[in-house]
């Protein structure tokens, strides 16, 4: 029971996730995946992924904002990111860091620019994100990973689960109250039979 409320958690994380930002539930997995042995949580992708598509969304539709110095100083043209998702725009950024002159020090500033804790990534972006191909790469792992088809699978229990327990919130709410109705109705042949018993036990 514990393993399957777990999942269908999961599955709920993964969809709303996947239709915020319209990437893939595997690509997000693959993310998450990759980002767990550099200490990185599930969610803090998902948090990384909302700034990222928040910066840009600013950077294109003002032409300032937080990434605006990136951009400048590694010559990518908003343009090109346009179109991109989150996870694609994160994979082009860490192309870009990896073909300049940069100092570890600098990407870092640069990548805390564009999102939150965004530089923990850099490890999974460098040498053309080798380490996040791994992951992708690897059957065993992405054997691991919930399908599409699962995900719906445990969208739907999750419902079927809502639906039984307002079902047994409303039994229970009805046999509150009968109760109810049985002490209104009998409540004074109660009091007075407790009250009878206390004399008895004290004579």
């Amino acid at each position: 029971a514990l393993a399957t409320t777990a999942m269908i958690e999961q599955a709920r994380q993964l969809t709303v996730l996947s239709n915020a930002y319209d990437v893939s539930t595997n690509s997000v997995q693959t993310w998450q995946a990759a980002a767990k042995p550099l200490g990185i949580e599930a969610d803090k992708i998902g948090d990384i992924f909302k700034d990222v598509s928040d910066k840009i969304g600013d950077f294109a539709t003002t032409g300032g904002g937080e990434a605006k110095d990136m951009f400048e100083q590694l010559g990518l043209s908003i343009e090109e990111f346009k179109s991109l998702k989150p996870d694609e725009a994160i994979l082009k950024i860490g192309d870009a860091l990896d073909k300049s002159n940069l100092t570890k020090s600098q990407k870092i500033f640069l990548l805390e620019g564009l999102a939150d804790d965004a530089s923990l990534l850099l490890p999974l972006l460098e040498n053309n994100a080798a380490a996040l191909k791994k992951v992708s790469d690897n059957a065993a792992i992405q054997a691991s990973f919930m399908t599409d088809a699962d995900i719906a699978t445990m969208n739907q229990a999750s419902v079927a689960f809502r639906e039984i327990q307002m079902a047994a919130g409303g039994v229970t709410t009805q046999l509150g109250l009968v109760g109810a109705g049985l002490l209104i109705a009998f409540g004074d042949d109660i009091t007075a039979a407790i009250g009878g018993f206390v004399s008895l036990m004290q004579s």
